[in-house]
């Protein structure tokens, strides 16, 4: 049984989505706004994100962004009214999985999200390891010792950065460019910073090896034995 999230202020809209997926033996939640999806999404993991673009509190592709942080798992379909090309190539570049111009027929939406669920995002678990340190990078999977510390996609991301050029000093510009590209939504220096410390903390006993080398950047050293 496959969860659902459904974002969509048209409450007609709504329940109809939520009528034709209950067909489906789906469990369904209707958010009407961006905010009210951040507090199920903080305690629930779906398995497809059905997003409006336009909702009162703003674009539905802060939705896209807020789950590209803490989800591996969650597929994103967008809908819109806004069909051009620019429209949808937006949604897919800020991470969306397939984008579905408004009016759409049940048929293909439902086409669309069999597409989805039947994807294996995780289809393969690509790793790195250095000594007892192990980065399922796909996966959301930090071993230190074989004793599993999950992490968020963006922390996983710097993380494998970081474990690429193990030895290195990696500077703020190298992590933002691995990260996050070309995209336009690029974190400030603090971001950077506050990752880092979260990457500290996921290291525990062992956060001397990620050092911060003043006015260059910082410099991860984990032991090879």
């Amino acid at each position: 049984m496959y969860s659902i999230l459904i974002i969509e202020d048209d409450p007609c809209l709504g329940k109809s989505l939520q009528n034709l997926f209950s067909k489906r033996n789906c469990t369904t939640k209707l958010c009407t706004d961006i905010s009210g999806s951040y507090k199920f999404l903080e305690d629930k993991n779906p398995d497809l994100v059905i997003a409006d673009r336009v909702l009162p509190d703003g674009d539905g592709i802060e939705v896209v962004e807020y789950l590209k942080d803490y989800s591996y798992k969650t597929k994103i379909l967008m809908l819109s009214k806004k069909s051009e090309v620019e429209n949808r190539v937006e949604g897919l570049s800020n991470g969306a999985d397939d984008y579905l111009a408004k009016p759409f027929s049940s048929k293909e939406l439902m086409l669309r999200v069999d597409s989805l669920l039947n994807k294996d995002k995780l289809s393969s678990i690509d790793s790195i390891q250095i000594g007892q340190f192990k980065l399922l990078y796909n996966k959301g999977i930090f071993l230190i010792q074989d004793v599993n510390n999950p992490i968020r996609k963006r922390e996983s991301d710097l993380l494998h950065c970081l474990m690429i050029h193990n030895g290195q000093v990696v500077s703020r510009q190298q992590m933002i460019n691995w990260v996050w590209g070309c995209n336009t939504n690029i974190p400030t220096r603090s971001a950077i910073d506050v990752y880092v410390t979260r990457l500290r903390e996921k290291l525990g006993p062992h956060k001397k090896y990620l050092r911060t080398v003043r006015g260059f950047g910082y410099q991860l050293k984990l032991p090879v034995n």
